[in-house]
């Protein structure tokens, strides 16, 4: 066995762990790393509790299951080689090992996870910035924003549903008095924290309170160079207050990362942006495509980018990949690379051949299957752009419930080739490289959850 049959083998207590159809999810909340184990191995863990050896358990093992003594044994060494690749593996014995968390959703609804992966929670509207964009349309707080005791109710639901991680965002997080409170009973439950904030109040203070946690990763939004940043975000200082935020948290031992939305005003300072993550030492760079909703809802033809603005975009972002491959990540939604694959071809030697759809072929992306939305109110929505789509109360309601039986989310799990209109319906890559884009970006933009994905440039690239 790997870690020898004398080792005794135990989980480490700000580990949690999610039942599933077959098997168990394990994830580490403080690197963000997460695996499955199979039905074998994970029948294993309840053993891993740092008083039984490896030999032992394996003995265990093959008095419930029978079979040859090897067999126990790879069902064991399966279950450590898991949890030693995401670093929740100890097998020193402790005084006293506190226990992994274990959720046990109750509901596994077909065509999706049995409970949202991540959830991104807006826990206020309140912010002191004024952007353009704002898709939460923040600015003050909101009248039926949650209490410290209705958050607490809301950390317990996703807990209790197992979601494993949770990015904080707004508004700004940070002008909630109890944001901390809310991170502390997040950690308690062993999920995955993330902070997105804008980065213009945040004090040394605030960075020195947060270092005491084990906060995974802190999101900075700056859109465009100085004078483009504080033009969309309202407010003049805010860029050089976002960039000094990025620096304090990079010193204080921090994960960051710089966001921007990529507009028809900063397009051409991507990839400025992405050389000033880089020198500012952030782990990720990450630039979306603006979708016009919340305060941006009727910017959409100052804002968007649209065919060629698009396209540009998109080939910015390969360049960026290749650039810091290795030394920085680089994230976007709807870059849909594999249309430029033909440009590639010239220098690969020949175009990668494209199947035939199928019109049977499941489409969407994470809303319904794997994410989830929360208001400052506490209601659920399938992801910030499907505000339209309330699927209920988290103070009310369990997540598991509405998770499970949401009409909006059963739609959105049916969803098949067969049902997209126009341009992504007659397209030759449905059901094949691509999956319908974002159908929020399209019923943004169409009000027809089928119609085509706007950030689609395929056909800008035709001649």
């Amino acid at each position: 066995m790997r870690q020898g049959r004398e080792a005794t083998p135990w989980i480490h207590g700000f580990v949690m762990l999610r039942a599933e159809r077959t098997g168990v999810v394990a994830n580490n909340p403080r690197l963000s790393r997460r695996v499955a184990l199979g039905p074998e191995a994970a029948s294993c863990l309840e053993w891993f509790d740092g008083t039984r050896s490896a030999r032992d358990i394996a003995g265990l093992s093959r008095k419930r299951y029978g079979g040859r003594y090897a067999d126990a044994e790879r069902r064991v060494d399966d279950a450590m080689r898991a949890l030693d690749s995401i670093a929740a593996l100890a097998t020193s014995r402790p005084a006293s090992p506190r226990p992994p968390r274990m959720a046990r959703p109750t509901r596994f609804p077909e065509g999706c996870s049995p409970a949202p992966s991540s959830a991104i929670w807006e826990t206020t509207s309140a912010c002191d910035l004024a952007c353009a964009h704002c898709l939460a349309d923040a600015g003050r707080r909101a009248p039926l924003e949650l209490d410290t005791a209705g958050a607490i109710r809301v950390v317990g639901r996703l807990a209790e549903a197992g979601v494993l991680a949770v990015n904080l965002a707004g508004g700004e997080p940070f002008l909630r008095p109890d944001i901390f409170d809310i991170i502390d009973a997040l950690v308690a439950a062993r999920i995955e924290v993330d902070v997105s904030t804008n980065g213009f109040s945040l004090s040394d203070g605030t960075i020195r309170k947060l270092s005491r946690r084990p906060v995974y990763s802190v999101q900075v939004s700056v859109d465009g160079l100085r004078d483009e940043h504080d033009e969309l975000r309202g407010r003049k200082g805010s860029f050089d207050a976002a960039v000094s935020s990025l620096s304090r948290l990079k010193a204080a031992g921090f994960r960051t990362s710089l966001s921007s939305v990529a507009t028809r005003l900063n397009l051409g300072s991507i990839e400025a942006m992405a050389e000033l993550a880089s020198r500012l030492g952030c782990s990720s760079f990450k630039a979306l495509p603006f979708l016009p909703a919340g305060r941006g809802a009727g910017a959409g033809e100052v804002l968007a980018l649209r065919g060629p603005g698009l396209v540009a975009f998109a080939r910015t972002i390969l360049a960026i990949r290749e650039r810091y491959a290795g030394a920085m990540g680089v994230f976007t939604e709807s870059a849909m690379p594999f249309l430029l694959e033909s440009e590639c071809a010239c220098a690969c030697g020949g175009a990668r051949p494209v199947a035939s759809p199928a019109g049977d072929a499941p489409v969407g992306c994470s809303a319904g299957r794997d994410g989830i939305y929360i208001g400052s109110d506490g209601t659920a929505y399938p992801c910030p752009f499907f505000k339209d789509f309330a699927l209920g109360s988290l103070v009310d309601s369990s997540l598991s419930d509405i998770w499970a039986d949401a009409p909006f989310l059963g739609r959105l799990r049916r969803m098949t080739a067969a049902d997209l209109d126009g341009a992504c319906g007659d397209c030759e890559r449905l059901g094949a490289s691509c999956f319908g884009g974002c159908r929020a970006a399209a019923w943004l933009d169409t009000g027809d959850l089928f119609g085509a994905d706007p950030i689609c440039y395929r056909k800008a690239l035709v001649p």
